[in-house]
């Protein structure tokens, strides 16, 4: 169970009787923000919140698994921002050296 913040509250009676809890979060919202607050990271929300249910009385001695599902969708993006990351760092270079260049061909004493 989870959800927006607002629902959250409504599911807490769903844990009367567990033997464990399963707890997923999604590594594809690394770089996502919730609905409710665009200032508050999805991954970040999500892991204060695994945080916080620990930290309640009924779970402080229940086993716990953290499954981070999503990885393929982790594993695209990440490439492709490394990509764009590496491209954007060769192309500063590229200018730096051309601006670096067009210096020296102005004031050739240095």
């Amino acid at each position: 169970v989870g959800g927006q913040r607002n629902e959250r509250r409504k599911w807490i009676h769903a844990f009367a009787d567990v033997n464990a809890i399963m707890f997923v979060a999604s590594l594809s919202e690394y770089d996502q923000t919730l609905i409710e607050d665009h200032r508050q990271n999805r991954l970040a929300e999500s892991l204060n919140l695994f945080a916080g249910t620990l930290s309640l009385p009924w779970f402080q001695r229940m086993p716990v698994i953290l499954f981070l599902n999503k990885k393929d969708i982790f594993d695209r993006k990440i490439h492709v921002k490394f990509m764009i990351a590496i491209y954007c760092c060769l192309v500063d270079r590229s200018i730096d050296a051309h601006s670096e260049q067009q210096q020296q061909q102005h004031n050739p004493s240095h």
